[in-house]
């Protein structure tokens, strides 16, 4: 279990009450959370919350919507009107983990693929936003489960399912191990390591081959989406548009952007 303290608590004044809520909105970092009434109902009260507030036993703090919790109501004692939920917890009082159901009213819901372990490669990994992608190192695929994801291909990696040092200098060059699930948003991976090995420059997906396209889409910060001028079934590629990140852009230009229909030269 992992307790982080309040920053700054020597200005806070905590009351001893415990509430109870739900978290009604969150934004990687922050959010609200809607307070219960005296009957367990919804009230019109909400009570913001920093990840900073949150009592877990995850390596990496991650809450969602619809979480229920128990927390103590906190005032800053130069601002008695920016209260603030403090010592945030499951409703039933045990450590959050976004990786179990929290009260009722969360929807949290995940199946497990395979116990098969994957290896891959983080393509690019968004800090602020706190999530990635993977492109696996081999074919992944799963018959039974309609699952065939090519090294051309992504899979979704959320900060809650990495098991690792996300501020390691190497990351984007080290191999990863892992395993994949499937929830209502679609295919992930989770229980994420880091082997410590770094990409070979002779692996697949260092090949170094440069192919030709056009960009179909760019949306800036994000990504963009290039249709190839040939064929590149045989690099494992089975999809119309390779999909590429903003920050894979050589360009000095800020933000970094290319312009659809532009004509452009890429690695796999």
């Amino acid at each position: 279990m992992i307790v982080n303290g309040e920053e700054g608590d020597d200005d806070l004044t905590i009351d001893d009450e415990i509430k109870t809520g739900f978290i009604s909105s969150w934004k990687n970092t922050w959010g609200f959370i809607t307070l219960y009434d005296e009957n367990g109902k919804n009230s019109d009260e909400t009570l913001f919350v920093h990840i900073d507030s949150v009592i877990h036993e995850d390596r990496h703090k991650c809450l969602r919507t619809k979480m229920e919790v128990q927390f103590k109501e906190a005032t800053p004692k130069n601002d008695p009107k920016k209260k603030k939920a403090v010592e945030v917890c499951c409703i039933d009082g045990t450590p959050i983990s976004f990786h179990k159901k929290n009260g009722e009213k969360d929807t949290w819901s995940r199946n497990s693929l395979s116990e098969n372990v994957f290896r891959g490669k983080l393509k690019v990994y968004f800090k602020q936003r706190r999530y990635g992608w993977i492109a696996p190192i081999e074919t992944i695929s799963i018959p039974e489960k309609k699952i065939n994801i090519t090294q051309s291909g992504q899979i979704f990696a959320g900060i809650q399912d990495l098991d690792l040092d996300v501020d390691d200098s190497q990351l984007l060059d080290s191999i990863l191990e892992f395993k994949i699930y499937k929830d209502k948003r679609g295919t992930g991976a989770y229980d994420v390591t880091n082997t410590g090995e770094i990409m070979k420059d002779d692996d697949p997906l260092n090949d170094g081959q440069r192919f030709l396209g056009t960009v179909a889409k760019c949306a800036v910060h994000q990504y963009v989406l290039i249709e190839p001028d040939d064929d590149l079934t045989e690099h494992g590629s089975t999809k119309k548009n390779v999909w590429c990140s903003c920050e894979d852009i050589n360009t000095d230009a800020r933000p970094a952007r290319v312009l659809k229909k532009q004509k452009l030269v890429f690695n796999l």
